[in-house]
């Protein structure tokens, strides 16, 4: 089982913000910065391949094993709920992905898994369903929270069926295993990791990103051009980013933004404000000299453990695609504080003040950078923006 670490960091990949006479526009009509589909996905299968140590076809190769598991993944969520679990890579590129199933897989399941674009392994009998370890997830955390731990981490291992628990230990709470797991509901005789530690690393950071915001004497990122049931247009940055006033696109200057609404809690951490003239295209940065259209949306049950997925930050200024998913759902906790669905990454690819900016891959986005914790940076899927803000990312 791969092991965790917990931390904040946040990252960025951002928008394109079009000046004031261009408002009304979609975009220009020319962007000399602009990469292609084909572009896209050759830069980021290329970094993949060098951060990972493979060739450029197996990083091709796994990359068409993520998309097929990724989209049979989301079917089987959607149709079977109470069985579905999640999906996993092998750690060999291009080897066959596995679809883990609560109890006995469905016959159908069966043929879905068969129908996939490459072979899929099946590894049912499991525990827990998703849903099921969300809620125990959920419940774990709010018992440490009441013990009274302010500093800590659970996340969901989909590959083991567990819930797995990170603790920042203090001299007035340096409570041992045996004692917590004996305060705990009697559901988490089993099925639960407690570990223990001095310091949890985590924390939140605060910098340029995408496209350079700032205000209330911060600096964050960007994320994502996001659009309203009604129309209203926007973007979006983290919600720990409080005072944000002023969004930079780079050849135009400062720009005004109006707060329109904030979410820390149980769909992570984001929030989002309007600019003049609704001028919001489905466009991000995927490096401070490249931009791209983004043209879908990752859902949340096509996360795959496993799964390379990139971030650009004007703090680290270079596209990063070197961390893969650890872990589909964690909850942290700092200082009290708590932030639910967050996806961890394997590493901390970070740094101070990437906070806001956009994970993404080729042309799809991913979600927004929260931070660290248990020290691997950690975002907010944009498959949730609908729940925590009632916004969803602009596509084209």
């Amino acid at each position: 089982m791969i092991k965790t670490r917990a931390l904040f960091a946040l990252a960025s990949s951002a928008l394109l913000l079009l000046p004031a006479a261009a408002a009304n526009a979609e975009a220009p009509e020319a962007d000399p910065y602009l990469q292609t589909a084909d572009e896209a996905l050759t830069q980021d299968l290329t970094l993949i391949a060098a951060a990972q140590g493979w060739t450029f076809a197996e990083a091709l190769a796994q990359h068409k094993a993520t998309e097929a598991i990724g989209d049979l993944a989301t079917q089987v969520a959607k149709a079977y709920p109470d069985a579905f679990v999640g999906s996993a890579l092998s750690t060999e590129p291009g080897g066959a992905p596995t679809l883990y199933i609560k109890g006995t897989a469905d016959p159908a399941i069966n043929a879905l898994a068969a129908s996939a674009e490459v072979a899929v392994d099946i590894a049912d009998d499991q525990p827990y369903s998703f849903v099921e370890l969300q809620e125990r997830n959920d419940k774990l955390h709010a018992e440490l929270i009441g013990m009274g731990y302010d500093t800590l981490m659970t996340a969901v291992d989909i590959t083991s069926g567990t819930v797995e628990a990170h603790i920042e230990t203090t001299k007035e709470f340096s409570t041992s295993r045996t004692t917590v797991r004996a305060a705990l509901s009697e559901e988490f005789d089993e099925g639960v990791e407690l570990n223990f530690t001095d310091s949890l690393e985590a924390g939140l950071e605060y910098a340029f990103g995408g496209a350079r915001v700032r205000g209330g004497g911060s600096l964050c990122t960007s994320g994502w051009t996001v659009i309203t049931p009604r129309g209203a247009q926007g973007v979006t940055t983290a919600g720990h980013c409080d005072g944000m006033t002023q969004i930079r696109e780079e050849g135009t200057g400062w720009h005004d933004m109006d707060y329109r609404a904030q979410h820390r809690g149980r769909w992570g951490d984001v929030e989002w404000h309007s600019v003049p003239g609704n001028a919001t295209p489905a466009r991000f940065y995927a490096n401070a000299n490249t931009r791209r259209t983004t043209t879908s949306i990752e859902p949340a049950a096509g996360l795959t453990t496993g799964e390379s997925i990139c971030v650009y930050g004007r703090s680290t200024n270079e596209r990063d695609c070197s961390a893969l998913v650890l872990r589909p759902s964690l909850t942290c906790t700092i200082n009290g504080v708590s932030t639910d669905r967050l996806v961890q990454m394997n590493k901390h690819v970070t740094t101070g003040g990437d906070s806001g900016g956009g994970w993404s891959h080729g042309n799809r986005a991913y979600g927004s950078h929260v931070g660290r914790c248990s020290g691997d940076s950690v975002f907010t899927p944009v498959a949730y923006f609908p729940n925590a803000l009632g916004v969803s990312v602009r596509t084209a």
